[in-house]
C-alpha cells in the first residue's frame, strides 16, 4: 500500500520523547513551561522573526493577529482551509474573498483589484498553498505597506518553504504556522505566530492566555482565549523541528522524481512555479475530461491512495460562507480545486514508491475518463 502521508517519528525521537514528556511530568508543568519557550526560541529563525509564539493550533496562530489588529474588513482567500476565514469571523471582522489570479496563485493585480472594489479592507491575508509561496509575494507585501494594510501569512503548509531566498513567514507583519499531524512537520497538534514586533509578540502572549495581563495573576486586559500549547506538544514540535530541514530536503527529492515520471503521462502534471516549496503538498494538473473522483477510487483498488486535495470546494462556495462578501478571481479558484490532484509525498519516499503512483495512475487514467 502507497498512503498518501506519513508522520515520522524514528526509535530515536520516541526514546528522547518518553524521556522529556517523562521529565514535564515530574515537574508538574505541564503548560506555559521551558519547553514551549525553547520551541519559540528555536523556530523563529525558520521564519526569519525575532519572536514566535506557541498557540494550541493553527486556527488560534490565524486568530490572534486579528484579534490584535482588530480589522474591520479582511481580504481572505477562498482556496484555503475553513479555519481562516473563521479565524476572521471569530475576531470580529468580515472576510471579503478572493481567489486565483491568470497563473493561479494569488498575485498583485488580483490583490489590487479587490482592494479597489472596497476601500473598507485593511487587512490581507496570503495562503501558501501546499506549500507553495506565491510567486509575487514580495510585490504583494510591497503594496501592502504602501496602503497601511496588514498583512498576514498563512503559512499553515510552508515550514522551510521559500521564495526568493526568504522563508514562509517573513513577508508579512504576522505569519501562522499549523503543526498538525499531516504537516510538513508536528507537534500532534499545535500552531505558531510569528513577528518581528515586539509589541504584537507581547499582546499575542496576553491573549494565549485567556487576555492575562501576566501569567501569575488574573487580571484580565483583553477578550482572550485558552489557546496555550501544552509542554508535551512542546517536546513533540522540538523534536520534529530538529529534522525539518532532512523532511523538507526529502520532500524536495521526491517532488523532483515526480517532476521527471511525469514527462511519461501527458494527462498529468506538475503543478508550478514551485520552486523553493517545502512540498508540503505534490500539487499536480489533471486534463478536464478525467473524472478525479474515478481516478482516485480506480488508483485506491491498486493499493494506491492519494493525498486529499488541497481543497476541494473554495470557502465561497461552502453554506456556512454564502452571506459574506466576494471579490476576484472566484472562477479560477473553483477551476483550481476541480481540476488538481495531490500525489503522495513524504520525506525518504524512495523510488519504488513514487514508480508505483505513477504506474497507477497511467494504468487507471483511460479508465476515468468518459
Amino acid at each position: 500500500m502507497i498512503p498518501p502521508v506519513k508522520v515520522l517519528f524514528n526509535e530515536k525521537d520516541i526514546e528522547d520523547a518518553k524521556h522529556y514528556i517523562g521529565e514535564v511530568l515530574r515537574s508538574g508543568y505541564l503548560t506555559l513551561g521551558k519547553f514551549a519557550v525553547s520551541f519559540e526560541d528555536q523556530f523563529a529563525p525558520y521564519a526569519f522573526t525575532r519572536f514566535a509564539i506557541a498557540v494550541n493550533s493553527g486556527t488560534s496562530a490565524l486568530e490572534i493577529p486579528l484579534r490584535i489588529w482588530a480589522p474591520k474588513k479582511v481580504l481572505c482567500p477562498t482556496v484555503t482551509f475553513a479555519a481562516t476565514p473563521l479565524a476572521v469571523i471569530h475576531a470580529g471582522a468580515t472576510p471579503v474573498f478572493y481567489g486565483l489570479g491568470e497563473s493561479y496563485f494569488p498575485d498583485l493585480e488580483l490583490i489590487e483589484e479587490a482592494v479597489a472594489r472596497d476601500p473598507d479592507i485593511d487587512t490581507l491575508i496570503i495562503q501558501h498553498n501546499g506549500g507553495i509561496v506565491p510567486p509575487e509575494m514580495k510585490e504583494i507585501a510591497e503594496f501592502c505597506r504602501d496602503e497601511n494594510m496588514h498583512l498576514l501569512e498563512d503559512a499553515a503548509h510552508a515550514h522551510g518553504s521559500l521564495r526568493l531566498g526568504k522563508p514562509a513567514g517573513s513577508f508579512g507583519d504576522m505569519a501562522a504556522f499549523s503543526f498538525y499531524p499531516t504537516k510538513a512537520m508536528t507537534s500532534g497538534e499545535g500552531g505558531m505566530i510569528c513577528t518581528d514586533s515586539e509589541l504584537w509578540d507581547a499582546e499575542a502572549r496576553i491573549y494565549r492566555d485567556q487576555g492575562k495581563a501576566s501569567g501569575g495573576e488574573n487580571y484580565h486586559t483583553k477578550l482572550g482565549y485558552n489557546w496555550r500549547m501544552s509542554e508535551i506538544h512542546a517536546v513533540l514540535g522540538i523534536i520534529q523541528l530538529h529534522h525539518l530541514k532532512d523532511f523538507v530536503r526529502g520532500r524536495r527529492e521526491a517532488a523532483k522524481t515526480y517532476d521527471e515520471e511525469l514527462d511519461e503521462i501527458p494527462e498529468v502534471a506538475p503543478f508550478g512555479p514551485a520552486e523553493g516549496s517545502n512540498y508540503y503538498k505534490y500539487i499536480a494538473w489533471i486534463d478536464e475530461d478525467i473524472d478525479r473522483a474515478k481516478l482516485k477510487a480506480k488508483m485506491r483498488e491498486n493499493g494506491v491512495y492519494l493525498s486529499g486535495e488541497v481543497y476541494t470546494e473554495p470557502c465561497h462556495r461552502q453554506p456556512v460562507f454564502a452571506e459574506y462578501p466576494k471579490s476576484a478571481g472566484l472562477g479560477l479558484a473553483e477551476h483550481f480545486c476541480r481540476r488538481h490532484i495531490c500525489l503522495p509525498i513524504w520525506p525518504g519516499m524512495v523510488f519504488d514508491d513514487i514508480w508505483e503512483v505513477c504506474e497507477s495512475l497511467h494504468n487507471n487514467i483511460s479508465e476515468a475518463k468518459p
